[in-house]
């Protein structure tokens, strides 16, 4: 049985789905070696992959997301990237038979998948994040302001959800919203990401004087930074220091100015994590929607706690590698901050289980999992 993925990004490029898909990739598992690759681009080639690369048309999905983020909000950027993505896959894979093929799909497109289903083709689809779905639900609440409302795209996801043949999530909380669609969950398969555990010791404080809270992502909406900020205007937090990094989406930028407690937030921008994390003491990542968020995984592996939601889909587990507050309420989660604030004896312990629990989660077992999947279908095939 082959193995064909299907990646609408850059892969081995840190920070996307490509990175994970290099994960599965680099792991050359004997009884798959012949395996294709068709993505926007590729960092480096492995031997028992073929790779066939989009080129400068896989440079137009960042254009197109450049121009939603700075220009118009309302621009359709990931309808457009997906039809142009499913085209190119189509023309690559012209040919007419795909029995005894796994497709690793890591987009949702119900036509594609339609598409290799009638030429024999098993699909495995890789939902990385959220439902779109999800997505309108929060916007309903009122926590998500800006964003867009997209019935072609929440269609477009369920249909792909029920026409593929496996599903991996890589979260209980994402496997719980397909569920909720309907989807089945006999054909879900919860696969958690990895880490590379980091061997640097940190230095742990023993006393209150000065907190360093961290948080690593995308400032905006989405990342629940304005509930951060509103959780931030304590006065317990006088002494202490907020240490956002990540690139600043202008809708957080009014939000940043108004902070009552701007003097002792400092921006960082895109960062190594290496030089921000072992220098941290709690990290808050309040996010109101993700996949299952990788930064966590990396703050755990440094043996930070973490304040984070259920909506990050971590591995974190409340009240013991740290705290799991309700997204979009900044009460819950500046009780939680403070306490972690004032109290360095449990920081010491959560970062301490953090850590060893984090040590379950690497990129081999991530990869391992992915092959017995394919050899679970191949068997039963």
């Amino acid at each position: 049985m082959k193995i064909i993925h299907l990646v609408n990004s850059h892969v081995g490029k840190v920070g996307n789905i490509g990175m994970r898909t290099e994960k599965i990739l680099i792991d050359d598992q004997s009884g798959f070696h012949n395996i294709l690759c068709v993505c926007r681009g590729y960092q480096e080639k492995r031997l028992h992959v073929s790779y066939v690369s989009m080129g400068l048309l896989g440079s137009f999905s960042r254009i197109l997301n450049g121009f939603r983020i700075y220009l118009l909000p309302s621009f359709p950027h990931r309808v457009i990237d997906k039809l142009i993505f499913e085209f190119f896959c189509i023309i690559v894979l012209r040919r007419k038979n795909y029995d005894n093929f796994i497709i690793h799909l890591w987009d949702p497109c119900p036509n594609l998948i339609d598409w290799l289903q009638k030429r024999g083709a098993i699909v495995i689809l890789d939902v990385c994040m959220a439902p779109n779905k999800f997505f309108e639900h929060l916007s309903s609440l009122g926590i998500l302001k800006l964003y867009q409302p997209s019935k072609f795209i929440s269609n477009s996801e369920l249909k792909a959800f029920s026409k593929a043949d496996f599903i991996i999530a890589p979260s209980v909380f994402v496997a719980k919203l397909l569920i909720k669609e309907k989807i089945e969950r006999k054909k879900i398969s919860v696969i958690p990401f990895g880490v590379d555990l980091h061997t640097e010791k940190k230095l742990l404080k023993k006393d209150n004087k000065s907190v360093s809270f961290c948080f690593i992502g995308n400032i905006n909406e989405r990342k629940g930074i304005e509930f951060l900020l509103s959780a931030w205007e304590s006065g317990s937090f006088k002494k202490d220091k907020l240490h956002l990094c990540g690139r600043i989406f202008p809708e957080c930028k009014s939000i940043l100015k108004a902070s009552r407690n701007i003097h002792n937030i400092q921006l960082h921008g895109f960062v190594d994590i290496s030089s921000i994390l072992p220098f941290s003491d709690v990290f808050v990542f309040p996010s109101l929607a993700e996949g299952s968020s990788k930064v966590i995984y990396e703050a755990m592996s440094y043996g930070l706690p973490i304040i984070t939601t259920e909506n990050s889909g971590s591995v974190v587990r409340n009240g013991v590698d740290g705290f799991i507050v309700e997204a979009g309420n900044s009460r819950e989660l500046q009780e939680k901050m403070i306490y972690l604030r004032n109290n360095a004896q449990i920081r010491a312990e959560m970062g301490k289980n953090a850590r060893n629990r984090i040590k379950s989660f690497s990129w081999n077992k991530y990869s391992s999992n992915v092959y017995k999947l394919y050899s679970n279908i191949m068997q039963s095939s």
